[in-house]
C-alpha cells in the first residue's frame, strides 16, 4: 500500500499540518503517551532534564555543569552513562537545584540548545521515581513492506532511522535530534495519533534492576556501595540479600557522636540508646554518628535509603566526642554498657592518631574494656568489635584499632576499588570498605554524603550483622576469620603470602581485600535439599541453613519427590527453617520430627522462621513435631496437606461432648466446632481455607483433650 493511500492526502500537505501543531504546543507540561492505543497522562519533572552529546571523537570532553554555571544555572550530574548499543555517545541526567518553574526551565533548555557539543535534549517525567525519555525511540510498521513510509515520515519530522531490530524486524531504531520537529515523546504521540505505525516505543529509560536487589528507597541508585552501576566493586549486598536483610534479634552498637535516635529510618529496628555523658543534645550540625548508623541499618521503608542490614537491631550509644579528663573512661564504659545490654557487635568510627608518642601511649582501661567485651560478650561467645582505621594515609593505624589483633580493623576505598586517599594502613588493616562519598542520614531526617574510614567500618559491621542473623552462634573470632577470608581480592590492590596473615594473600593498603557479604554468608549459610529419595528407617537430617523437602526445589536438580516410608522414623534438625513443598509425603505410620534447634551447645537461639509454602511464621516453641501414627485416639492426616484435613476420633461415652478448634501461628481462629456423638469411631473432613502455614488444632473428647500442630503447604 503507497503512503499517499494510508494518508488520504497529499504527503506533504498532511505532514506540515503535524508540524505546525508540533511547534504550537512544544513543552507542555502535562503531557502524555501512548501504550496500546490507550492515552496515559504524564507530568514532566522540572527538576531533570536529559541531554546526550553528540558521537564521541577527539574532541575535549563537553562538562555540562561548568557550561551552565557560566550561564548562572546552578545543577548536578545526577547520572551519566555511554550510548554504545547502536551509536557512541555520552549522556547526562542533570539535577536543577533550582527547582524551576516551567517558564524557567524552559529558558535553561534554550540555552543548552545553544551548547554546540549537545546533540539531543528530552524531559524527564514522574516525581517519585523520576524516568528519562531517551533520544532513541522504536516504530513498529505494519507491514513489513511499509519501510517507504517510515523513511518519509523520518524525513518530514527529521528524526534519524538507524536500524532494523534483529529480531522482530517490523520494528526500528530510530535516533531525535535537537533538528527534530520537537521531543521524542510528542514524535511519539503525534506518530501514535496519525495512525501511520503498529505501534511507538517512546523508549522511557526504565532503570531495571536484578531480581536480587529490588530495593524501594528512593535513593538506593546513589549508594554505591551495595550496588555500584558505575564499574567498580561494591560489597555484594544485593546477592547477600537474596539470602538475609538481618534480624532484629541481632543487635549492633554504634558508638558515636549524638546520633539522632528519633530519624525516621531508625524507627522500626531501634533496640535501645543510651548517653555516655549527661545533658546530650542532637545537634545538627554534628552529622558524624547519625551517618554511620544509617550505614549499618537504615530501615527498609521506602524513605531515602537503606542500610546493609536494614533489618537488624540498633543500639545508640552518644558521646560529644570532645575532650575530656576522662575521656578513656567514658569510651570504656560505653563498651562495657553495649555488653551488658545484649550487643553483638559493636562499630567504632573514631580514633586517635599523630599525637606525641603515639605508638607508646596506651589507655589500659580501654583496651581491658575492648578485650572484655572480644573475650565475653554474647555469652562466652565474643562480641564483634570494629574499628576504623584512620584518615591519614599513613603507615601505622588509629589507636585504639591497632591495640588487639582481635579488632576487626576497616579501611576505605573509593568507587572504582582505589584505595581511598585519606585511608591509613599498616601490620593491623583487615579489610577495605566503601568510604568515599558515602550517602547516608544527617540529623532531622536528612541524607548527605561523607567520606572517611568512619564510613568504612559500619559496611563491615552490618556484614557481620548478616552473619549472625543466620547463625547467631557463630564465634567472634569465626566472624572475623569469615570476613577477611572471603574477602575479594580487588584488581586494585596487591597481596601476597605473609606469615603474620594467615586467612589468604594480604596487602598493607587493602588488607584481604574487599568485605564481599554473598561469600561471607554462603560460609555460614548453607541449603539442604530433600528430593529424589525415599527414607525407609530411622534417618536424620541435620544443617544450619534450611532445609527444603519436595519435588522442585533445587534448582541444580530439578525433579524427585522426598517420601518418608510407613514405618521410617526421620528426624529433621534446622537452625534456620524448614520448608515443605509439593512432593513432600509421610505415609501412615510413619513418624517425622522436624526441630528448629541451635547446632551448637552452649548458643542461645532465638524462635525461628517455620515455612510452608510461602507463608513464614515465627514460632514461640522451637520444636516442632509431626506423627502420623495411630496410637492415641486422635488421629490427624494427612499432614503436612493441602486443602482439607481428616480427623478420626473415637468416642467411648455415650453423647460426649466434642469440641475442636483450630488455630493458625499467631492465635487467631480458624475453624471450631462443637458437638455431641454416640460412642463409637468418628471422621470429620475440615477444609481449612486460609493460607499456607502451621496451624494448631486441638480436639477435647469429654474431658481428655489433645493438640496436634499441622501444617498446610502451598499448592502451587
Amino acid at each position: 500500500m503507497s503512503y499517499l493511500k494510508r494518508s488520504n492526502m497529499k504527503p506533504k500537505t498532511y505532514l506540515i499540518i503535524i508540524f505546525s501543531f508540533f511547534i504550537s504546543n512544544l513543552f507542555s507540561q502535562n503531557t502524555y503517551y501512548y501504550y496500546k492505543k490507550d492515552k496515559r497522562p504524564l507530568v514532566v519533572n522540572t527538576n531533570y532534564i536529559y541531554i546526550a552529546l553528540k558521537q564521541n571523537d577527539s574532541k575535549p570532553v563537553f562538562d555540562p555543569i561548568g557550561y551552565l554555571s557560566r550561564n548562572g544555572i546552578s545543577a548536578e550530574i545526577k547520572k551519566i552513562g555511554h550510548q554504545k548499543f547502536v551509536r557512541d555517545y555520552t549522556w547526562y541526567i542533570i539535577h536543577l537545584k533550582d527547582s524551576p518553574d516551567f517558564n524557567v526551565y524552559n529558558s535553561i533548555k534554550s540555552v543548552l540548545e545553544k551548547a554546540s557539543a549537545i546533540e539531543a535534549i528530552e524531559p524527564v517525567i514522574g516525581s517519585e521515581k523520576p524516568t528519562a525519555v531517551s533520544d532513541i525511540f522504536y516504530i513498529k510498521l505494519k507491514q513489513l513492506n511499509d519501510f517507504e513510509i517510515l523513511k518519509k515520515v523520518a524525513a518530514e519530522f527529521k528524526f534519524e532511522l538507524i536500524k532494523q531490530f534483529p529480531y522482530l524486524p517490523q520494528w526500528y531504531y530510530v535516533k531525535n535530534t535537537l533538528r527534530s520537529s520537537g521531543n521524542t515523546l510528542e514524535i511519539a504521540n503525534k506518530l501514535s495519533e496519525i495512525g501511520l505505525f503498529e505501534s511507538i516505543d517512546p523508549g522511557f529509560m526504565l532503570e531495571f534492576k536484578s531480581d536480587s536487589c529490588t530495593s524501594t528507597e528512593p535513593r538506593f541508585s546513589e549508594q554505591w556501595g551495595l550496588s555500584n552501576d558505575l564499574g567498580g566493586p561494591d560489597i555484594k549486598a544485593c546477592d547477600a540479600w537474596d539470602i538475609t536483610k538481618g534480624n532484629i534479634n541481632v543487635r549492633v552498637a554504634v558508638i558515636d557522636e549524638t546520633i539522632d535516635t528519633s530519624h525516621l529510618e531508625f524507627s522500626a529496628t531501634l533496640v535501645s540508646s543510651h548517653d555516655l555523658i549527661s545533658g546530650l543534645t542532637i545537634n545538627p550540625a554534628n552529622f558524624h554518628g547519625t551517618h554511620v548508623m544509617g550505614i549499618i541499618g537504615a530501615n527498609l521503608n521506602d524513605t531515602m535509603i537503606t542500610g546493609v542490614a536494614p533489618k537488624t537491631g540498633l543500639m545508640a550509644i552518644n558521646h560529644d566526642m570532645y575532650p575530656s579528663s576522662t575521656i578513656a573512661a567514658e569510651f570504656a564504659t560505653g563498651i562495657g554498657w553495649a555488653v551488658d545490654n545484649g550487643a553483638d557487635i559493636i562499630n567504632n568510627s573514631w580514633g586517635a592518631h599523630g599525637e606525641d608518642y603515639y605508638a607508646y601511649l596506651h589507655s589500659a582501661l580501654l583496651e581491658d574494656a575492648i578485650s572484655d567485651a572480644m573475650t565475653n560478650g554474647r555469652g562466652g561467645l565474643g562480641t564483634i568489635v570494629v574499628f576504623s582505621a584512620g584518615n591519614i594515609n599513613d603507615y601505622g593505624l588509629d589507636y585504639p584499632a591497632r591495640s588487639n589483633p582481635d579488632i576487626l580493623t576497616v579501611g576505605a576505598i573509593q568507587n572504582d576499588g582505589q584505595k581511598s586517599s585519606f585511608s591509613s594502613h599498616g601490620q593491623e588493616l583487615d579489610v577495605v570498605a566503601p568510604g568515599s562519598s558515602i550517602l547516608s542520614l544527617k540529623p532531622r531526617n536528612g541524607t548527605y554524603y561523607d567520606s572517611g574510614t568512619s564510613m568504612a567500618a559500619p559496611f563491615v559491621s552490618g556484614v557481620a550483622a548478616l552473619l549472625l542473623s543466620v547463625n547467631p552462634c557463630l564465634t567472634r573470632q569465626q566472624v572475623h576469620d569469615v570476613l577477611c577470608s572471603t574477602a575479594q581480592k580487588i584488581t586494585t590492590g596487591s597481596y601476597a603470602s605473609d606469615t603474620s596473615h594467615l586467612l589468604g594473600t594480604w596487602g598493607e593498603y587493602l588488607g584481604y581485600g574487599l568485605v564481599d557479604a554473598k561469600a561471607a554468608l554462603d560460609v555460614v549459610f548453607h541449603n539442604q535439599y530433600l528430593q529424589n529419595r525415599v527414607d525407609l528407617t530411622t534417618t536424620s537430617h541435620m544443617n544450619y541453613g534450611s532445609i527444603y523437602a519436595g519435588y522442585e526445589v533445587d534448582l541444580a536438580n530439578t525433579f524427585g519427590n522426598y517420601l518418608i516410608s510407613d514405618s521410617a522414623h526421620v528426624d529433621i534438625q534446622s537452625a534456620h527453617s524448614v520448608i515443605f513443598e509439593p512432593g513432600y509425603t509421610a505415609n501412615y505410620g510413619s513418624v517425622m520430627t522436624a526441630h528448629i534447634v541451635p547446632p551448637f551447645t552452649g548458643c542461645t537461639q532465638w524462635p525461628v522462621s517455620y515455612k510452608t509454602g510461602n507463608e513464614l511464621s515465627f514460632m514461640e516453641d522451637p520444636e516442632e513435631s509431626i506423627r502420623s501414627d495411630k496410637k492415641s485416639s486422635i488421629n490427624v492426616y494427612p499432614n503436612p496437606f493441602k486443602n482439607e484435613v481428616h480427623l478420626d476420633f473415637l468416642v467411648t461415652d455415650n453423647n460426649a461432648s466434642v469440641s475442636i478448634f483450630i488455630t493458625d501461628i499467631e492465635g487467631r481462629l480458624v475453624y471450631d466446632h462443637n458437638s455431641e456423638y454416640i460412642v463409637g469411631n468418628h471422621v470429620l473432613d475440615i477444609p481449612i481455607n486460609s493460607v499456607a502455614s502451621m496451624y494448631f488444632i486441638k480436639v477435647c473428647v469429654g474431658t481428655h483433650c489433645e493438640v496436634k500442630k499441622i501444617i498446610k503447604y502451598d499448592a502451587n
